[in-house]
């Protein structure tokens, strides 16, 4: 692999429209949907802020590291806009999927799945976007901004042992100083937990540190020696699952797991549908503890 993991504080004033000639680590794709809006003018003002954000998240250097095409992170946004009190005023949710290759495979595995219902931003036509680390420009820009880095510390997580972190603070450092922007999702007092503040701060949490070597067993030791010998990567996998079991039993249902099994029970059911049958019970009891809302679907997948 061509990424060299180093820590590095990054300082971005990017302009709309322009990109950097650095190998950059992400490919964005991001959508922007609105059936809800009424405005006459909306395809022009949605088509304008799709290419803003499309040049911000792709055209801003996040890490020191050089990646070669293929191994970029792969992110796909939606934008589902619900309303616009004005015509720079958005506000609505977003689905987030990030991805990344399979070593010696033509096959790109999810990381993360985010449903975050708690999007709210002002955008005005053809002004630069900004981001300063340390510093509330907007809340556009602290948002995507705290994704980028949250798929880069996710990512370099299935690369080393814990090897996203500067990555993971950079985005948890966003999420604090956001607070007081005035802008919903930041909020650590919010019920229920499961906000971007809530994200990376138990991403980063000592308690949730076996999630984080699951990432790196799961994918460097499990997908990644697929081609090598299949049947130690799925050994390695399920070993790496069996890790998340500590994490549920410190902190049931807490809002990262809860993202990392959207990302992966499909996965999950497709790997072991073709193991024996010992393996198969190990993921039952596992997911009977850790995913038991949808017990069903690995019970039917598994044995189907």
């Amino acid at each position: 692999m061509g990424k060299i993991k180093a820590a590095m504080t990054v300082c971005i004033a990017l302009w709309l429209g322009w990109a950097p000639l650095w190998a950059q680590e992400l490919e964005c794709q991001i959508e922007i949907i609105g059936p809800k809006v009424q405005l006459t003018n909306k395809e022009r003002i949605f088509s304008n802020l799709q290419k803003a954000m499309m040049n911000f998240v792709n055209g801003t250097k996040f890490t020191n590291d050089q990646f070669r095409t293929e191994e970029k992170v792969q992110v796909s946004m939606v934008f589902n806009i619900e309303s616009m009190p004005s015509q720079t005023e958005f506000a609505g949710n977003l689905q987030l999927v990030t991805s990344r290759p399979v070593y010696g495979a033509n096959y790109n595995t999810t990381l993360i799945r985010v449903f975050d219902k708690n999007i709210d931003f002002e955008f005005k036509e053809f002004e630069p976007l900004q981001f300063v680390p340390g510093t509330f420009t907007n809340n556009l820009t602290a948002i995507l901004a705290y994704y980028a880095y949250l798929a880069l510390g996710v990512d370099y997580d299935t690369f080393g042992s814990l090897g996203g972190t500067p990555w993971l603070t950079q985005a948890l450092m966003i999420a604090e100083g956001a607070q007081g922007g005035g802008g919903t999702g930041w909020d650590p007092t919010a019920k229920g937990r499961d906000n971007r503040y809530w994200l990376v701060f138990q991403l980063m949490d000592e308690r949730f540190k076996p999630l984080r070597n699951c990432l790196y067993q799961y994918h460097r030791l499990g997908f990644d020696t697929f081609t090598d010998n299949m049947e130690k990567g799925r050994a390695e996998v399920l070993s790496a699952l069996e890790l998340l079991g500590k994490v549920h039993q410190n902190q049931p249902n807490s809002y990262v797991l809860q993202v990392l099994m959207d990302a992966k029970r499909l996965e999950i059911i497709s790997l072991f549908a073709k193991a024996e049958q010992g393996e198969k019970n190990k993921i039952l009891e596992l997911m009977e503890r850790i995913d038991v809302a949808n017990l069903n679907k690995y019970q039917t997948g598994l044995n189907s």
